[in-house]
């Protein structure tokens, strides 16, 4: 079973049908717990959820990983499956790493100063600072004082991609997703079979 890339849809409906031999041995037993597939779903892809949005928060950071855990929630369930997303494009990126290049606009904005760290241009105009490109260059920033003083400032240097970046895997792994599956599996299993009735062990389990 393939573990599905994060940035586009984590499909849980594979780890699921995993369980299908399960509930057709235990039919006799588990009618109303067949029925129940879609709150059984929905157990197993919250934990995938939570693993993900913890990992993300373990990095720390200003504001990037909080936003990428921010963004990872729950996007349907149904009684073949569900879908977990992360919403921010940086959380696929920081996944699997390499250039980042612009696509919503001519250029990257790659910050060059304190100031410029953690902002946006938009940011700093809305603080009442003028930023504007240099001509004949690639770089955006402000003049600083006035008269013979007046110097220029470089706040973010344009460019196209960055150099390939290094990965952050986060996202929650096979065999997280697989263990987890098994151990809300045992559990509604062992509810729904009559104690005077037999077990049925699941694959994998203990």
């Amino acid at each position: 079973m393939p573990v599905p890339s994060v940035g586009s849809r984590n499909i849980v409906t594979a780890y699921t049908t995993y369980f299908t031999p399960v509930y057709t041995k235990s039919q006799a037993f588990l009618t109303d717990f067949r029925q129940k597939t879609c709150f059984f779903t929905a157990l197993l892809t919250r934990a995938v959820e939570l693993k993900a949005k913890a990992n993300a928060r373990s990095n720390g950071g200003r504001r990037i990983w909080r936003n990428i855990a921010g963004a990872t929630r729950l996007h349907s369930v149904t009684r073949d499956g569900a879908v977990v997303e992360c919403y921010d494009p940086i959380g696929a990126h920081k996944e699997s790493g390499g250039p980042i290049r612009a696509k919503n606009a001519k250029a990257l904005t790659i910050p060059l100063s304190a100031l410029a760290r953690g902002r946006r241009v938009s940011e700093l105009e809305a603080r009442g600072i003028d930023v504007f490109r240099l001509p004949k260059s690639n770089v955006l920033g402000r003049n600083v004082g006035k008269g013979k003083n007046k110097t220029f400032e470089p706040l973010y240097a344009l460019c196209k991609h960055t150099a390939p970046q290094r990965k952050f895997p986060w996202w929650p792994d096979q065999t997280f997703v697989l263990r987890t599956g098994v151990e809300h599996a045992e559990r509604h299993l062992k509810l729904a079979i009559p104690r005077d009735g037999y077990f049925i062990s699941v694959p994998g389990g203990r």
